[in-house]
């Protein structure tokens, strides 16, 4: 390991020491802006260790960011309150806040750092010979495919126009929902895994048109989904297929600096999903007819997607805002019950004996947002891994959780550069989903994707394990 990567962490170690201390004295704002400058201590370090900007670890680390901070500053240095929240006139409960975000923060950093300590390469493997691009496009249909079955079940087109929880409640509800998103998920990562294998989008190409069709195809057979999700505004699957995609993309090409151009795009996507985001909530009003586009007006149009590109109006605001309704309201500690609840709100209900018990997630959202469970069955408001982790056992629950993630990441990096399975490959960009929602979930994310994603994997062993064997099968007869 390289004196500057131990640096890095040591600069990290302080400044969160420091945020704890001034955490504890009750000096929120100077505390506040420390996690942030140990946050970002935190991504040049892991920059350094993996020498890239695409790993795995760092989409973790990047998006604790907002999920940790957002919060805290709309009611430090905002309005005082977060939106869909009650008001939180605790300001104790920042400080709290903040120590365990300066704990998970050193956990994390100490965990990878250890692992790496033991032996460290920056030799990359090239990944193994596999029909990316074949498997990327039939993938897709079955996606889109998929989803539109689900929907036809589920009630009809005119489900598109009930909002999205109603959506998804009616699609969940129903026996034997096909996993649309993470068919979806495949499909991309194994676009992604084709460029990075190739350096283009499969080879052999003839020219630049044949490439231009073969994009052209991909986007038509995944149409269908993104329309489905963009009507509905659901950011959450479209940021995972972009995460899959990158991930596959700079697999094999590393993104090793970050360049004006790759800030601008993520701007830019930012900015569209915000805008999904602020308006999704206008094609069921539409439709319904609780409004028309005659009383739509355009300053009230700019004004809410304005105040949707604050991070503390959307999703990034729930980790805190939970953690501060679950501390200021009392709970009993669970000793590592949560994720034995998760497992069991797995099991399908065909196979489990007797009644299935709520998950954590739900049990949250029935105490402290009974009206969204009357709204939606599956309605709620995330969750939050530091809270887990504290109802669990306290503050050394959040530094044991993020320590253990921060040596597996660790793992992770490290037999990405040691192996050329296309599997593991594919494996990894299963991981840029769970690594970027996983602060605002809890341990049921693992739980629920794992089985899926087993699944899919499996599927794709035996149909590359089918087609050699036909292949081999075939030349024999030929000779």
């Amino acid at each position: 390991m390289s004196r500057k990567v131990l640096q890095l962490f040591l600069v990290t170690v302080l400044s969160s020491l420091t945020c704890y201390g001034l955490a504890l004295y009750g000096y929120a704002k100077f505390s506040w802006g420390l996690v942030l400058l140990s946050q970002m201590c935190l991504l040049f370090m892991l920059r350094a260790a993996c020498k890239e900007w695409s790993a795995v670890a760092q989409l973790f680390a990047l998006f604790s960011i907002p999920y940790a901070l957002s919060g805290p500053a709309q009611i430090l240095f905002g309005q005082g309150n977060i939106a869909g929240f009650p008001p939180m006139p605790d300001t104790s409960v920042i400080d709290m806040w903040l120590m365990d975000v300066s704990l998970a923060v050193i956990a994390f950093g100490l965990g990878f750092v250890g692992i790496n300590l033991l032996s460290s390469s920056n030799r990359y493997c090239n990944i193994g010979r596999f029909p990316y691009w074949h498997g990327a496009v039939t993938f897709a249909a079955l996606a889109s495919l998929s989803e539109l079955i689900n929907m036809l079940r589920a009630g009809g087109l005119s489900l598109l126009f009930a909002g999205k929880a109603v959506y998804q409640a009616a699609v969940s509800d129903i026996s034997f929902t096909i996993p649309s998103d993470i068919l979806a998920q495949t499909s991309f990562a194994l676009l992604g895994l084709s460029i990075s294998n190739t350096g283009k989008l499969a080879a052999p190409l003839n020219g630049r048109w044949e490439a231009r069709k073969r994009v052209l195809l991909f986007a038509l057979v995944m149409s269908l989904l993104l329309g489905i999700h963009t009507v509905l505004g659901q950011r959450i699957e479209l940021i995972a297929y972009l995460v899959c995609f990158m991930l596959g993309y700079t697999y094999h090409q590393p993104l090793q600096r970050l360049s004006i151009r790759w800030l601008f795009a993520g701007g830019a996507i930012y900015a569209l999903l915000t805008a999904l985001f602020a308006f999704r909530g206008l094609a069921p009003a539409l439709a319904s007819g609780q409004i028309t586009f005659s009383n739509l007006r355009m300053d009230d149009l700019t004004g809410r997607y304005l105040r949707s590109l604050n991070p503390a109006s959307n999703e990034f605001r729930a980790a805190f805002g939970n953690y501060y309704l679950l501390v200021t309201s009392g709970y009993e500690p669970q000793y590592g019950a949560t994720p034995f609840k998760y497992l069991q709100s797995a099991i399908p209900a065909v196979v489990y004996p007797g009644q299935k018990p709520p998950s954590p997630t739900y049990e949250f959202r029935d105490r402290f947002f009974p009206e969204r469970a009357s709204r939606s069955r599956i309605a709620g408001t995330a969750f939050s891994s530091i809270m887990e982790a504290r109802m669990n056992f306290g503050a050394s629950g959040v530094f044991v959780l993020y320590a253990v993630i921060g040596a597996l990441l660790a793992a992770v990096e490290r037999f990405k550069r040691r192996t050329q399975s296309p599997y593991f490959a594919l494996l990894y960009c299963y991981m840029g989903p769970l690594a970027a929602t996983f602060h605002r979930s809890g341990t049921g994310i693992i739980t629920s994707a794992v089985p899926i994603g087993g699944a899919v994997l499996a599927v794709l062993i035996f149909a590359q394990f089918y087609t050699a064997t036909s292949m081999s099968m075939l030349s024999r007869k030929s000779t």
